[in-house]
């Protein structure tokens, strides 16, 4: 993220920095893409006890977009996550968070990922179609650890009102009927990164949280640097148990980023604080 690594160190930036740490405080466990470095010494002078968890940049990528993820982690809950391992193929860092930060029989794994947008020269279809398929493997090995799975990021996917439910949602189905409905959006547009994204969760009987959730109307979390675009290329992708614990979502707007941050609170007996997830792609 542009002020973490030091390209820039003017008021501006601080400011920005400030905007960040704010939200970050509000949660157990949040989640930056995109940051463009793996130093995170400048956040963490806001956020005294907190812990970070992060992909290594090379040095070529360094300050570069499309780069970085660090996952930040409350002091109340850093002794409940650790990581579980960092994908080889794709950009994504997956953590194991105790099961009684959500009052679960068995652990939580968190992914955490970035997906480049398409791009005919940079990121072609053959690209982002090989991005899914790693993502979809590292997917299918975090429920071999446990059936409790998040995986969140900037996806760079348009979903429309693409359902995600199969023949592999029937316990699902059971449980949460709700999932039959329509997807609520308010943008609809299709892009083949959602379609990939869709599949995923269908064979994985996750359920995409967007236009699902209580709070969540499918409104746009990407408006651009002056809200003159609109689109929602951040998800949460939840499995069943963790799907019915959410009792509320918001968005937040932050002058540090052209995406909103999307908050997830979870319904749970937490040992160690509200429970609550927050998932923020950051660009500045």
């Amino acid at each position: 993220m542009h002020g973490i690594g030091g390209r820039s160190a003017d008021a501006n930036t601080e400011l920005k920095l400030i905007d960040v740490c704010s939200l970050v405080k509000l949660h157990n466990v949040t989640v930056l893409t995109e940051t463009r470095t793996s130093n995170a010494s400048r956040l963490l002078q806001h956020l005294p006890g907190f812990t970070v968890h992060k992909i290594k940049l090379g040095k070529g990528n360094e300050g570069k977009n499309g780069h970085g993820i660090a996952v930040l982690v409350a002091p109340s809950c850093s002794d409940y996550v650790r990581v579980l391992k960092t994908s080889e193929n794709v950009q994504c860092i997956w953590l194991q968070c105790d099961k009684r930060m959500f009052g679960l029989e068995e652990d939580v794994i968190v992914g955490a990922t970035y997906i480049n947008p398409q791009n005919r020269d940079l990121f072609p279809v053959r690209a982002v179609q090989t991005h899914f398929t790693d993502l979809f493997e590292d997917t299918l090995g975090a429920f071999q650890v446990s059936p409790n799975v998040v995986l969140c990021g900037d996806f760079n996917t348009h979903v429309g009102e693409l359902s995600e439910v199969s023949d592999a949602h029937t316990g699902f189905v059971l449980d949460c009927p709700v999932v039959l409905e329509s997807r609520r959006y308010v943008c609809n547009s299709v892009n083949k990164a959602g379609q990939l994204l869709v599949d995923l969760a269908a064979a994985t009987s996750m359920a995409i949280a967007t236009g699902r959730v209580v709070g969540d109307d499918g409104q746009p979390s990407f408006t651009g640097n002056y809200g003159d675009k609109k689109s929602w290329p951040d998800h949460v992708l939840l499995s069943p148990a963790l799907y019915k614990l959410v009792c509320s979502f918001k968005m937040w707007d932050t002058c540090a980023s052209d995406h909103a941050a999307l908050s997830t609170e979870f319904r749970v007996n937490a040992c160690c604080g509200r429970g609550k997830y927050v998932y923020k792609a950051p660009r500045v």
